[in-house]
């Protein structure tokens, strides 16, 4: 048998050689993705969100919409819908977080001066302060991928109370974005009824000061001068109407409260009472009056009293 040219061989051993190299390689690959830590691995599912490598999104201003507790994508679906379609985009980004604070993303970062985002906790039963700290891992996380500097944000319920205490915890924290405007839809700041407010048993002082205080309340209220001061805050509760001045949840006089904590501090404080039907805390954040006066505050700076309706929304406040 004739013997092969020893370059033959060499060539034959040199494939042979590089394909256990690469088999190797894959091997390495694959045990080095198992041994991620499993926030690093399942946290970001990049196969559902749009890429972006602009090279500055600083100049945008993103706005986050929030939702309460036992809410979730419908809860602010229509105040997502209605941003999307006052600002003539054709997309938004969904943030979803699980109960360990693991992020993933669906759907497009746009080139919009102003992107919208929904943030959805999965353990959408849990309290207001696992809300806010949630947020505390969004936030410096959105403004590290995206690049923005400021940021608005809409909050429903606990979503209002959570975006609130974040902002007063980390106000001097330079991973944060800086709030540029906040929206604050039928918080409970003050208790929520049968769970530490009763309809008209607890009032507001001449200064706007509730006569007694939840131990959330006085603790926003000891740290009430940490609010970011160049902020514009809009506050929107409801008041069916039906003799026990609420919400059917939150009583006026617990969403109102925050105007103590906020009016001193924040550069433009507005608060609008809805009645009826409309004003009822679940009809709100659906409420196309209440969407118009929303997108009107965010994109065009303006506070609208009379949304499309023959019927006023009352009692506008503005403070400054």
């Amino acid at each position: 048998m004739k013997a092969k040219p020893d370059s033959i061989i060499q060539t034959t051993a040199m494939r042979g050689f590089k394909g256990k190299i690469k088999a190797l390689f894959y091997i390495a690959a694959a045990l080095t993705y198992s041994l991620l830590p499993k926030k690093l691995v399942q946290g970001l599912d990049l196969s559902k969100v749009t890429p972006h490598t602009l090279p500055n999104h600083a100049q945008q201003i993103p706005t986050i919409f929030v939702h309460g507790f036992r809410g979730g994508l419908t809860t602010t679906e229509k105040m997502v819908e209605s941003a999307i379609e006052f600002t003539h985009q054709a997309d938004f980004l969904r943030v979803i977080v699980d109960w360990r604070g693991r992020i993933r993303y669906q759907g497009t970062w746009t080139d919009n001066d102003n992107p919208i985002v929904q943030i959805i906790f999965e353990e959408n039963i849990a309290s207001m302060r696992m809300h806010s700290r949630w947020l505390e891992l969004v936030l410096p996380t959105l403004k590290k991928r995206f690049g923005f500097v400021k940021f608005n944000a809409v909050g429903h319920s606990v979503g209002a109370t959570a975006l609130l205490n974040c902002l007063l915890e980390n106000h001097d924290d330079p991973k944060f974005p800086t709030l540029n405007k906040v929206i604050l839809v039928a918080g409970p700041f003050n208790g929520v009824i049968a769970l530490g407010d009763i309809p008209n048993l607890n009032p507001l002082t001449v200064s706007g000061r509730p006569l007694l205080m939840n131990p959330h309340y006085l603790y926003w209220f000891f740290h009430k001068k940490d609010f970011p001061k160049n902020a514009k805050v809009l506050n929107i509760y409801g008041n069916t109407d039906t003799g026990f001045n609420s919400d059917k949840y939150i009583t006026v006089n617990s969403a109102k409260s925050v105007n103590y904590l906020l009016r001193d501090t924040a550069a433009v404080y507005h608060e609008i009472e809805v009645h009826g039907l409309d004003g009822e805390h679940s009809v709100m954040h659906d409420n196309p009056k209440v969407l118009f006066i929303i997108n009107n505050f965010l994109f065009n700076d303006a506070v609208v009293t009379e949304a499309v309706s023959e019927t006023p929304l009352l009692n506008e406040t503005s403070v400054n």
